[in-house]
Formats: structure tokens, sequence, C-alpha cells
């Protein structure tokens, strides 16, 4: 007998499961009829029955498998357990709702697959039931329903008729099987048919043993007005003995504002057609309403379809986005939730699409809907601007300075005459708030300072704006090239610095002050010198020589009066530097007379200063001669190293500004070196009120930039900075300078350091956490950076610590290894420390090795100081120059070296910035190398990314867009990790 093996797929009857496929092995006479055994398959075995499947049976095998007993225990029980024990747990409830629709959905796949592939479908049944050798036939096309009402004296018979292509279809029928529900597949008259998708097979499955369903007498109106009325909105139907009537209505657009299941106002759209109102989303195109007299008669309104579309584009166009279902909400709100004042202000700047529309606007509180706007008017004047604004809510007209307590408190309502309350613009808030906080009121007016151009810009002025050049010039760093160079210059000036001086001269000009922030070593000083040296040959003040003697002779004594205007400038430093700006005015500015006020040769009289084109003073000095020199009138007051001032609070900066001058130049390399407050100082000291008082300036811009990385305040404290910050750093003017190259070398700990580190850092750590647990506990933070400094001294060398002394350092060993590399090939290096004990260690190993070096730190004199630099920069023997990080920051020409060291990581790189450029800076003729050494597995590595958050802060703010953000205890904290 010739036989062969064929996979099929049946329906049979699972006893917990209910109607499911399941592919079968069955062995076929040469012909055609099947054997009686029958095999279970999957894809685990089918290989073991059956050379190869096609690929439609190898994808039907994949789905049946995923409804298996043991693979649907898997799915849904936490337990081991077997699918008997399964089936004996499992509610009606449970499999209903979730294991039936998961076994469909698949069943579905299964009979899309095979009827895709012309695959026949047998049926077989319940477990004993014999397997039906003739296939079932999947009808292609889908079957049509009608549904079908007679209302008859007695009863209402209801019926469904089906269609398939021009065939009628027999539901009544033995044969008849519901397979799956929505969508539904069906067996009916020995064929499967497939339902279109949104029917319900639940309303199929009554007429397979029943012809018709009667509805009494006394249950038709009820009927009519649930079941019939719902067919008519999405089902076609035949009835016959009521009458269903067609009409037309008007469709009538509803705005209603109303609160979301989360508590968000939205609009609502809803769509009136005579007394019926119902929800954009409303997915039935009919309408439909039944009469409550005693004759049955359903109304049927077809929806303006169209209209309705046309007006949500409308809607759309306007701003609003649709949300969800028939909610909506404006446009630029859908991932934040809006408010009602959203609702409002976007219900005012669309009032004619509302009134071309028809719109019906429905909202609980009495607001204003009509035409919001602002009317500027702006008039120049000779050193400032006045700003006569009006705000109209339709008729009503209110000065807009009478809104500033609205703005700056974002207090959104206002109420006008008539009792209506008018929604101020969001818009206003954040366009104008500026203006109303830094602006000063003059009646009705605002008034703003010339610096304060930006300001002006923002109000979109398009007046005669005699200031415009003035600041396009500014932001453009464009000037006149026909300003000429002082003749009592004695240097050539690089293209960059005599932009820097043409800069600093067209502030002077235009009566404004200004932030030079080349990068060290770039030539600031000798810029200023020029611009001094330029005001003094155009002013041509020259005090007589009689004058000047009987000056001298009075010098510290007598009152100085008859002398000419004052055009004395006052340069203020740290101590430092006072020697490198005396000796740079004699170098290149000698026709500058100056004066070095400090020690205990100075001035007693204010008349005195004006003998002099330049008082060189320190920052110490302001302080102490602070009474004598605020009655001084200067032409200049000069700050170098500004971020001395970076302190709004200190006395310096106090002192400082209460200094008078004519003209304001702050110099520096760092103009932010930790927070936004290092700005404001030195740029209100430089055009007090460009940023408004402290307060407000922390709460606009600092919290937001710092804390909130605020995109739109960067870009609008940008603006009002720009034109008074020139910011040049190395690489805008390498052709002028060697290559930097900056190393990171890591460094292994010895055996010991590493055992004593880990040991401290537990010690440590164990020690804050445990003081944190305690709720009101003080000096956590100063436990924490102690706790730090312990580790960093270790990381350095465990000699440092207590409990390390005689321990070898990695970090040590690296450094003399490649120290004696360098000097073998004559090399000169500058080794910085923040630690004066960790550069002693090395200084006593040099003494020991009997190797010359150069030694600095805070506490050598400023005469010795510029000994000690004068050695190294000429002395051939001396290479290595050991300068701790703080003495060596600043004020140090060192361009001997060409190799630059730093032992420990500190905070902020800008410090670690300024060490390098005591050697790469103009005047360096080779490259410079810089190592930074950095212990592995140590807090190093950890304060080494925390720069790399930190880095090229004041960039941000002139001529970047790299965020910034303080460090949080959080981040300190993570580096006892």
């Amino acid at each position: 007998m010739n036989t062969n093996q064929k996979l099929i797929f049946a329906i049979t009857q699972h006893e917990v499961l209910g109607i499911i496929i399941e592919p079968f092995i069955v062995s076929v006479h040469a012909d055609g009829q099947f054997f009686f055994g029958l095999r279970k398959v999957n894809t685990g075995n089918i290989s073991g029955f059956t050379a190869e499947t096609s690929e439609s049976e190898s994808k039907a095998l994949a789905v049946c498998d995923e409804y298996r007993e043991d693979l649907l225990v898997k799915e849904f029980s936490k337990k081991r357990i077997t699918p008997k024990d399964f089936f004996k747990e499992l509610t009606a409830e449970r499999f209903s709702k979730i294991i039936r629709p998961y076994i469909e959905k698949r069943l579905i796949s299964c009979l899309d697959i095979l009827a895709a592939d012309g695959n026949p479908i047998y049926y077989k049944g319940g477990r004993k039931e014999i397997l039906k050798e003739k296939s079932l036939p999947i009808e292609p096309c889908k079957v049509e329903v009608i549904m079908n009402f007679e209302k008859r004296e007695e009863e209402t018979r209801y019926y469904l008729s089906a269609i398939c292509g021009e065939k009628d279809v027999k539901i009544f029928g033995e044969s008849a099987l519901l397979i799956t529900r929505m969508p539904c597949y069906a067996i009916l008259d020995k064929r499967i048919y497939r339902f279109p998708d949104g029917f319900d097979g639940n309303k199929l499955e009554p007429f397979f043993r029943k012809e018709f369903i009667a509805v009494p007498k006394r249950s038709e109106k009820e009927f009519f007005k649930t079941f019939v009325k719902n067919a008519i909105l999405d089902q076609k139907i035949k009835h016959s003995g009521f009458n269903i009537d067609y009409k037309k209505e008007k469709c009538n657009p509803l705005l209603k504002v109303e609160t979301s299941l989360e508590g968000e106002p939205l609009f609502a759209l809803y769509f009136t057609y005579g007394k019926k109102t119902i929800a954009s989303n409303f997915s039935s195109i009919k309408l439909v309403d039944i009469t409550e007299e005693d004759t049955i008669e359903l109304v049927v309104i077809e929806r303006e379809t169209e209209e309705e579309a046309e007006i949500c584009s409308l809607l759309s166009a306007g701003g609003l986005t649709n949300t969800i279902g028939h909610f909506y909400k404006p446009f630029g709100e859908e991932d934040k939730k809006t408010n009602m004042y959203h609702l409002q202000e976007w219900i005012n700047k669309n009032h004619e699409i509302i009134h071309s529309c028809g719109i019906e606007i429905r909202n609980e509180k009495n607001f204003f809907s009509g035409r919001i706007e602002l009317l500027l008017n702006i008039e120049e004047q000779n050193d400032w601007f006045d700003v006569k604004a009006y705000a109209y809510f339709g008729d009503f007209r209110v000065p807009f300075i009478q809104l500033k307590k609205y703005l700056l408190n974002e207090i959104r309502e206002y109420l006008l005459p008539n009792g209506e309350i008018a929604i101020l613009p969001q818009e206003w808030f954040s366009k104008y708030r500026e203006t109303l906080q830094l602006g000063e009121k003059e009646g009705d007016s605002i008034r703003l300072k010339k610096h304060q151009y930006a300001l002006v810009e923002q109000l979109d002025f398009s007046g005669r704006q005699k200031f415009r050049k003035i600041f396009e010039s500014l932001k453009q760093k464009k000037f006149s090239n026909n300003l000429s160079l002082p003749s009592g210059l004695n240097a050539t000036l690089r293209p960059y610095q005599e932009k820097g001086f043409s800069w600093l001269h067209f502030l002077y000009s235009n009566n404004l002050g200004g932030c030079l922030a080349d990068d060290m070593g770039l030539g600031k000083t000798i810029q200023v010198l020029t611009l001094l040296l330029k005001i003094k040959e155009e002013s041509q003040l020259e005090i007589p020589e009689s004058t000047i003697s009987n000056f001298q002779l009075n010098l510290f004594g007598g009152n100085g009066d008859n002398l000419p205007p004052a055009h004395t400038s006052l340069i203020v430093m740290p101590l430092s530097l006072v020697h490198n700006w005396e000796s740079e005015i004699k170098k290149f500015a000698p026709g500058l007379r100056y004066w070095k006020h400090t020690g205990n040769n100075r001035i007693q009289y204010k008349n005195g200063f004006y003998n002099y084109d330049v008082i060189l003073a320190t920052y110490g000095i302001i302080r102490n001669d602070l009474e004598l020199l605020r009655e001084v009138q200067f032409n200049h007051i000069i700050l170098d190293e500004s971020q001395f001032v970076k302190n709004p609070e200190s006395k310096a900066y106090l002192a400082i500004r209460s200094l008078n001058a004519r003209h304001r130049i702050v110099l520096t390399g760092t103009p932010v070196e930790n927070s936004l407050n290092d700005l404001w100082s030195q740029l209100s000291f430089l055009n007090p009120g460009l940023l408004g008082s402290l307060n407000y300036f922390r709460n606009e811009y600092v919290i937001p930039v710092e804390k909130q990385n605020d995109e739109a305040k960067k870009e609008s404290l940008k603006q009002l900075i720009e034109p008074f910050i020139l910011r040049r750093t190395k690489s805008l003017v390498a052709k002028d300078l060697p290559e930097l190259v900056e190393k990171v070398h890591y460094c292994e700990m010895s055996q010991e350091q590493k055992s004593l580190y880990e040991s401290k850092k537990s010690e440590i750590r164990n020690h804050i956490f445990k003081k944190m647990e305690i709720p009101g506990q003080a000096g956590v933070k100063i436990d924490i950076l102690q706790g730090l400094m312990q580790l960093r001294l270790i990381a350095n060398h465990p000699g440092l610590s207590q409990d390390g002394i005689g321990m070898e350092s990695g970090k040590f060993e690296e450094v003399i290894r490649n120290l004696d590399n360098l000097r073998a090939e004559g090399h000169k290096v500058l080794i910085f420390s923040q630690f004066v004990k960790h550069l002693n260690l090395f200084r006593q190993w040099f003494e020991f090795s009997h190797l010359p070096y150069s030694w600095l730190t805070g506490e050598i004199g400023e005469k010795e100081r510029k000994q000690v630099i004068q050695k190294f920069q000429s002395a051939r023997d001396i290479n290595l120059f050991l300068i701790s990080l703080r003495a060596g920051g600043v004020g140090l020409n060192l361009t001997s070296a060409d190799y630059v060291f730093i032992l420990d990581p500190w905070w902020n790189p800008a410090v670690e910035r300024q060490a390098i450029n005591r050697a790469h800076r103009i005047g360096q003729t080779r490259n410079v190398i810089s190592y930074k050494f950095i212990t592995k597995d140590s807090v190093e590595e950890k304060i080494l990314l925390l720069q790399q958050k930190k880095e090229k802060l004041a960039e941000d703010f002139i001529n970047a867009n790299n965020p910034f953000r303080v460090f949080s205890d959080k981040e300190i904290l993570e580096m006892f990790e």
C-alpha cells in the first residue's frame, strides 16, 4: 500500500480553549484517502515527519505554536504548573477577557496566512471526532451583512442577510460555526467566510440556529431606541413597517472649555445639527433620532462632513492641534499641560477665524475675547530712549507701564473697566519683561539708557535709530580703519591688537564701557596703554611745567586749585602686577606720566593725582584710601584681573563702584570663573543698569541658565552683553603663537599608597554618611571638603598625610622620571601645585640631587619675586621652577620654559589654564607642552571629569553655546564612591 505523509491544518474544538486551528500530520493513500492515524505537530518536531514545508505553512505553524497548551501556561502563569492544573485554576472571566482574545488574534493571523497562499483547511471538531477529508474553502471576498427589521402588527422581527460577491450566504444551518469574533471568521454552508473588520461575530451567532429574532410589542420602543437606532449609524439596513426620514440640518460648530481626566483645561470641539450635538470625533456620518409618538419614526441626519473638515482645518491653521478624541490645545503646548490662559490667549489671537466660522465659545469665566494688541512709539534722545507704549483691549487703552507689576509678577488676569477679564498675552511676559524691569519710569513712558540698546532692538523699533550703526559695529567688531596709532607708541602691534585698540577707542568715543577678555598672554596691557596714549595725544591736555613744579612743591599739602580738567586714569590691579605695568609703560608708552600709588609713598590730596596720566594702585590700596580716591574725578578707571571684584558683596567691589570716572574698562582672561554672578559685577561696573539689580539678575539669568539650562535666557543675556565684550582666544590668533600640546599623564599608586587611600576613603565616607543621617546636623559640607582634601594629598604623595610618612608615591616617581628625561634634553620646566608642602617634597629631592631650581610661593615678597623670575628666564643652568598655583596664576612671563607640569588638578580649569599661560604667551618661540599628572583610581580622575563640565564657561556667554552648571553636592559626594 503506497502512502505518504501530509501536513494539514484543521479546525478543532478544545475542551477549554474553544475553537482553535491545530496542525497535524496525516497519512494519505495513493487514491487521496486519509488514514485514521493523526499526529499533532509543531515547529519543534515537524522535521521528523516531512522533508520540507512551504513558507506559508512554516509561518502558520509558528503562529499555532503560540497558543499550545504548554506555551499558554508559560505566558500567563507565574508558577511552574501543568496545563491541566492551569486550566483548573482558570476563571471564566479571565479566560474570556484575556486568554481567548489572545488566541483569536493568532487564529486570525493563521487564517490570513493560509488563505493568502491557498492552503486548504479541514474540520475535525472534538478530540474524539474524525477528521473530515474534504477541505473547507476560504472565500476570497468579504461578506456584506445587511440588518433586516420588519415591524409587524404583533411583533418586530430582526434577522441578518449576507452577500459574498453576488452570491447569497446562508447563515442559518447545522454546519454554521463561529471561529473568531472580531474580525469575524465563520464556517457557513461548509465554507469559511471573512466578515468586515468592524463587524462583531456575536451579532452573527444567534442566527446559526434560528432564522430571526422576534421582539414583542411591549419591548418594541426600547428596541428601536437602542438597537435599531445604533444599527442605522454604522450598518446597512433594510426595513419595512416603519418610517425613516432623511433630513438636512445646518452644521454649527461649538468650542467648549472642558477639563480632562488629568485636570487639564482643553478645548472640546462639538458640532450641532438642529437639536442634536455631537463630539467632533463621533464615528458615524449619520445622526439618528426617534420620535416619542405612538407611531415609530426615525429621523436620520447626514452630517456635513466636508464643512466639518474645513472647520477643523481652519482651527489647525489657527494654531490648534488635536490631542485625543475631540480635544484640542494650542500648538506648541503638546508636551506640557495647558492652562486656562493658554486657551483664552488663543481665542484673543484668533477671534477673526472664530467669527468667520461662526464658532460659539463657551467658558465659565467672564473673559474678554476680542482683539488684544500693543502699539509702541520710541523717541531717541541724546543718551537714552523714550518708549511710549499703550495696550489696547478692544476699545480700552491702557498705558503699558501700568501693566509692569502684572508682567514682572507673572499675573495674567487684568480687570477691564466693563468687568471683563483680559488675559495678558504670554509673549508680553518674555518680550517686554526686561524692558519694564531695566527701564526707568517717566510719566507714561519708559526710559532706556544708550547701552541698553539691545532691549530697544527687541521692541521691533523702526525709528531713526542714530545708535544703530554704533551697536552694529560693536556686535560685528568692525570699526573705522582711519584711526592711527599714537605717535608716542614704542611698539609694533599685531593685527588683532590693533583691532583691540580700535574697539577700546570706539567705546571711549561713544561713552561706553567694555571688557577686554583676551586669553592670557595676548597683550591686553599694551592695547590699553595704546588707548591711553592716543587719548592723551588727542586731548592735548598738557599741564604747564610751572604748574607741575608748583604742585610738586606742595605734593603732600595744599589744595591744588586751578588745575586743568582731569585727564588722569586709574589702573587697579593685584599687587603682583604693579611691576609689570610699570615696566610696560616705560617700555611701550614712555610719554605717559605715571605714579605708583603703593606702599608708604602715596598721594595724600586729591589734586595730586592730576599731575599724572596714569595712577597704578592695588585693590587693597583702593579700600584703604577710599575716602580720598572717591573725591577724584578720573578719566578712565581700568581694572586688571577684574575677576578680583567678581563678588558683588565684597569690600573691593563696593569700593571700586564708589569711585568716579568718565570711562571704564575691565581686563580679564576669565570674566566668568565660577558663576554668572561674576559677569554681573564686572559689567555693572562698566555700564551701570545694563543687567539690572543683582537680585533681578540672579532670578532672571543665573538660575534659569545655570540650573535649568534655559536656552532663551542664555541667548537674551548674550544679546545684552555682546557689544561690550571683546574676546580673542589663542586659537583665533594662532599664527602669532606657537603650538600648545596638552597631555594627561596617568600614574599608578604604589601598593602602600593605594591601601592607605582606600582605607582613608572608606573612613571618610562612613563618617559623612553617618552624619548625614542625623536630621539638621551641621558641618557636613565642611567634612566633605576636608575629606576630599585628605584624599587629594594622599593621591599626590602619602607622605603628605600623617598616616603615610615613609611611604612611596607613584606620582612622585613618574614626575621625577620625566624631569630627568627633559633635563637631559635641555628643556626648562614649570612645575605647579596647589599644595606648597607637595612642592617641598620635590624641593628636598632637588637639593639632595644637587639640581639647581627656582622657587616661588605666596610668601615671597615683590622685590624677591622679580629677581627669581629674571634669574630663571636668563640662567641656562636652572631648568626647574617650582611654583604654587595661586602665586603663579597671574603676572608672570616665563617664556624660557617650554614644558609645564600640573602636579594636581584644580577644581576650576581656568586656574590651570592661567598657569600654562605663563609659558604659552606672546614671546614664546617654541612649542609648549603641558603635562597634567593624574593618579589613577583616585579622586583626581573624578575632578578631571568635573573640570570638563566647567570648561569654557566664559565662552558660553561670549562666543560659544556650551551649557554651564555649577557642581552639586551630589556630584561632590560621588567622588567618595
